[in-house]
């Protein structure tokens, strides 16, 4: 069935942010003939399922994006429908690439996603006031992925659906991720020791350079410094808070933009040196409001825990391609880039402010970092390298007697 160039039939293809960058825009650049499928069950694909059966039937391996347990079983009826057997005998017409982005197992109380995978309830102080962050049975509601959505917070059932992702890595071919640290995790996940197995494999995102970086960038006494951040950030901007006042107001010429979601200055950030910008949807308008901001430092910062260590390096990747010199925490960065050549690294929220107080007054600084740091993107980051990798996964997947 595999021609010279496999066949990949993509679920989740219209996808946003990261998952935009790891997944639509680097398979948009191989060569292989690809098949875009609707979420299984959703109503798109019931109203083409003969024609999705079909093209399923032609391809030559099906790639997945964080996928929902509900694939599982879409997978079963599938082998039903062509009798195929039970999923246990793990052999389909195709072959099963799923790809993870986070570290879905440890994740923390503060992130939304929480909601559907944490197994305890928290709680937490305000004030001296113990308050419910997570408690079973409560009604909870939020944007996830992209989606506004009310949920019950039920530890029980998330206890299952862990079990049925579990099964869903086990069942894959191959698991794809982000960094060497996540494929170590997902390779513990899924009992496997021998890291030559190829089980695992690591492939970075790839943000394309000329969607974000600036035709001109402007030339102008103001410093702007850009921190992109969501709901899951708030123990980072919580803990970053009032350096950032302190370093505004040491530096009249420097202005915050913080773009994603809002949360409270009390009164530690000047409400007159700070912007905040709204998410925006899709991510060509989200690349043009950053270009058009054409920021001169970038904050990448997230707090030290096992979720985040599993994190990629996107926003440095992001904040480069833009043209802006970054501050980013020694936490996850530390282990790819390096100091004072590809960025100024900080594990202390102290040591951020100092940082940050340079590069305002340093711009020869700036620019002597950025240059170094573009040149280690486009050598080792670069949009063409992923999908090249890609590309080979596909072809090792299709003909691996060769």
């Amino acid at each position: 069935m595999s021609a010279i160039l496999p066949s990949i039939a993509v679920l989740n293809v219209e996808l946003s942010g990261t998952q935009y960058w790891r997944v639509k825009n680097p398979l948009s650049h191989i060569q292989n003939r690809k098949i875009v499928i609707p979420d299984p069950y959703s109503q798109e694909f019931m109203d083409n399922t003969p024609q999705i059966l079909t093209s399923l039937d032609q391809a030559d391996i099906l790639f997945a994006s964080n996928p929902s347990p509900i694939l599982y079983q879409f997978l079963s009826d599938y082998r039903n429908t062509r009798n195929l057997g039970a999923m246990e005998a793990k052999d389909t017409e195709f072959r099963l690439v799923f790809d993870y982005d986070d570290d879905i197992f440890n994740i923390p109380p503060t992130n939304p996603m929480y909601g559907f995978l944490g197994l305890q309830d928290v709680t937490v102080k305000l004030n001296g006031e113990t308050k419910d962050l997570w408690k079973t049975g409560n009604t909870y509601s939020g944007h996830i992925g992209g989606k506004y959505i009310e949920y019950e917070f039920d530890p029980e059932h998330n206890a299952k659906e862990r079990l049925k992702i579990l099964d869903m890595m086990k069942l894959a071919d191959v698991l794809t991720t982000t960094t060497p640290y996540m494929v170590k995790q997902l390779s513990g996940y899924i009992g496997v020791d021998d890291p030559l197995s190829n089980r695992v494999i690591a492939i970075h995102n790839a943000p394309d350079h000329m969607v974000f970086y600036p035709e001109v960038k402007q030339d102008r006494e103001e410093v702007s410094i850009l921190w992109t951040i969501s709901t899951s950030h708030f123990m980072d901007f919580a803990r970053l808070r009032k350096v950032l006042g302190d370093v505004l107001r040491k530096n009249h010429n420097a202005h915050l933009y913080i773009m994603g979601d809002k949360f409270g200055l009390g009164r530690d950030i000047p409400l007159s040196r700070v912007t905040f910008l709204p998410w925006v949807e899709g991510v060509d308008n989200y690349a043009k409001v950053i270009r058009e901001l054409t920021p001169d430092i970038g904050i990448c910062y997230v707090e030290d825990n096992k979720f985040n260590l599993g994190k990629s390096i996107l926003k440095w990747e992001e904040m480069t391609a833009i043209g802006a010199t970054t501050v980013c925490s020694q936490a996850l960065y530390g282990d790819y880039l390096t100091y004072k050549e590809h960025t100024l690294l900080a594990d202390t929220p102290e040591m951020v402010g100092t940082h940050l107080d340079m590069l305002i007054n340093d711009k020869n600084l700036r620019e002597s970092l950025l240059a170094t740091a573009d040149n280690y993107y486009r050598a080792h980051y670069s949009l063409e390298q992923a999908a090249n990798k890609y590309s080979n996964l596909f072809y090792r997947l299709s003909h691996p007697s060769r």
